[in-house]
């Protein structure tokens, strides 16, 4: 598909297609994806080694969408790779020599799955990894040093789902509302059901915040309520000059727990506090962000609205004003931006139509 951008001294304010250059060459599109990796001279081969696994998740799924996969793969060759980035933790690292992380883990689980040779990976191994990057508030770290965000919280459910270790407690136990949200939404139910719930490991909490365990008036079933927040007192200050009115305004934004049960049970993860870490994310405008009080941003959203739909907890969802926020994001050529007052970009536009192309199971469906 190509695209023209517009010219001048400014810089360019959006990106129009033509027309008449709206088919897509799918020949070209196979033959660049099975070259990927094997052109080990090139400068761009090294310099995306940080993205190798990714890589070939992206490059499977295209190819498959392309009814090329079995003639454009060697399957033995892509596992004996995959497996030569596991690490004895049960980790996988972007390629082989580079640290574990659970983004990468995640794209390993989806490619062995992919060329149908997850029953060749220790799952078990995988989950006490993803386990053991679980925080005390129901975050998950991306590797050993502590990084938190809410798409490591997407990566460790669908991985743990994808594995089939998530399976339900009692049917009639779902979370008050549930009866709100779409079937079509269940986690994966195979294997042995775990005897035990397992509560994740207790990190120190690395994104937990002081305060008191009891419910706030500010924090509700669907989430945070910003307008309970006393925006002008914050603004101006009270107290000595060493006090932050507006931080411990905002502070008392994420305490409390959120009243939520998927009434789902995993032996290597507390998926409710996982899904009450995700809730806590979400903003004023419908939307998600890194963590509890970060910017909405369309990438962030698919994957907190992925890990709501994976813990059977979709109704926490406001559909009306993540719909809004999200139909927001096309700019004028046509286009959808990750953040408001930016270009559009690619990325945007996937994770924006994933949300959209499941408005059953979200409703969301006001764009």
């Amino acid at each position: 598909m190509s695209a023209s951008v517009s010219s001048g001294d400014s810089p360019p304010t959006d990106v129009t297609t033509k027309r008449n250059q709206m088919d897509l060459h799918t020949d070209a599109h196979v033959k660049y994806l099975a070259a990927f990796g094997k052109s080990q001279d090139d400068y761009e081969y090294h310099m995306s080694e940080h993205l190798r696994l990714n890589g070939i998740y992206w490059s499977l799924t295209a190819l498959d969408m392309c009814h090329k996969l079995d003639e454009s793969v060697d399957v033995d060759e892509v596992f004996a790779f995959v497996m030569a980035c596991q690490h004895p933790s049960g980790g996988f690292g972007a390629a082989e020599g580079h640290d574990a992380h659970i983004l990468f883990s995640l794209s390993a689980i989806q490619i062995l799955l992919i060329i149908n040779r997850i029953d060749q990976l220790d799952r078990r191994l995988v989950g006490q990894y993803l386990m053991g990057l679980q925080n005390e508030d129901g975050s998950f770290r991306g590797d050993e040093w502590g990084e938190v965000d809410t798409r490591f919280s997407f990566c460790a459910l669908a991985g743990l789902s994808l594995l089939g270790f998530m399976h339900s407690s009692d049917p009639g136990a779902i979370d008050k509302g549930a009866d709100t949200a779409d079937k079509g939404t269940d986690a994966v139910d195979s294997g042995p059901v775990p005897t035990d719930k397992g509560t994740g490991a207790d990190h120190g909490g690395v994104c937990s915040r002081s305060g008191s365990d009891t419910q706030d008036s500010r924090a509700t079933g669907a989430g945070i309520n910003i307008f309970a927040l006393d925006l002008d007192k914050a603004s101006t200050g009270t107290g000595n000059s060493n006090d932050n009115s507006t931080k411990h305004a905002l502070d008392g934004l994420f305490e409390g727990e959120i009243d939520i049960q998927t009434g789902l049970v995993c032996e290597y993860a507390d998926i409710d506090k996982a899904a009450r870490f995700v809730l806590r994310c979400k903003n004023f405008d419908g939307g998600f962000g890194s963590l509890p009080g970060s910017e909405t941003h369309a990438g962030q959203i698919y994957c907190c609205v992925g890990a709501l739909a994976i813990t059977k907890s979709l109704h926490h969802v406001d559909s009306d004003l993540l719909g809004w926020w999200l139909a927001e994001r096309q700019t004028p050529g046509g286009g959808l931006n990750g953040r408001p007052e930016k270009l559009p970009d690619v990325w945007p536009a996937v994770e924006c139509n994933r949300i959209w192309g499941k408005h059953s199971h979200a409703q969301v469906t006001s764009a």
